[in-house]
């Protein structure tokens, strides 16, 4: 049998699988430098019949807009985000030291430049530059990017999903619900992974 086809089966057949495993899914795959072909799903968006919460009517809602359209990044994100970190507390200091209204940490205060992290125009400048740092880092897939916001880039990067940390799920379930009210989110699932591994005698094996 003609290689390329014998592999093309049996991609065929790795995928049937982990859609039985979860019907209803999108698979995604990733290639890594070693040959490894790494399949994994996603759960499926599915819609719901919530609203939208109005949280323009805060007290620094023109600060949102202002900065959010120098950086294109809309403005309803950022006062869910706001909403979740802080409940519009300018105020508010973390457990683990995270300060004001987008909860900067004190590393990325000083990255970018925030002499004040309790100041609100400081505090939602540097929240949102770094938001948008992070979309592009994970090329606008908002998820990740709210996940890194939340536990840091390195976890996040490191297995390009969401980390298996309580709260960070919690958050990014919390940010989106808020976002995007009309879709169910749960990103609390374990992703499900299967390997495909070409050795270099064309040898193919396949493990979880």
């Amino acid at each position: 049998m003609n290689k390329l086809l014998f592999i093309v089966l049996i991609t065929i057949i790795v995928v049937t699988h982990v859609q039985v495993v979860r019907c209803h899914a999108q698979i995604k795959s990733k290639k890594a430098g070693d040959n490894t072909i790494e399949y994994y799903n996603i759960p499926e968006k599915k819609k719901n019949n919530n609203q939208k919460l109005d949280l323009s009517k805060n007290p620094y809602d023109s600060i949102i807009i202002n900065i959010c359209k120098n950086e294109n990044i809309d403005p309803q994100l950022i006062r869910c985000i706001i909403k979740i970190e802080s409940n519009f507390n300018k105020d508010a200091v973390s457990v683990a030291g995270a300060m004001g209204l987008m909860q900067l940490m004190q590393e990325t205060a000083q990255a970018y430049n925030v002499l004040d992290p309790f100041d609100p125009y400081q505090n939602i400048n540097a929240g949102v530059k770094h938001l948008k740092a992070l979309l592009s880092v994970f090329k606008n897939d908002l998820v990740l990017a709210l996940a890194a916001y939340h536990a840091g880039l390195g976890i996040v990067k490191k297995n390009m999903s969401v980390p298996n940390i309580k709260s960070t799920i919690k958050y990014v379930n919390d940010v989106m619900k808020l976002y995007q009210p009309e879709e169910i989110h749960d990103y609390s699932s374990k992703i499900e992974k299967l390997y495909m591994h070409i050795l270099p005698d064309g040898t193919i094996n396949i493990t979880q």
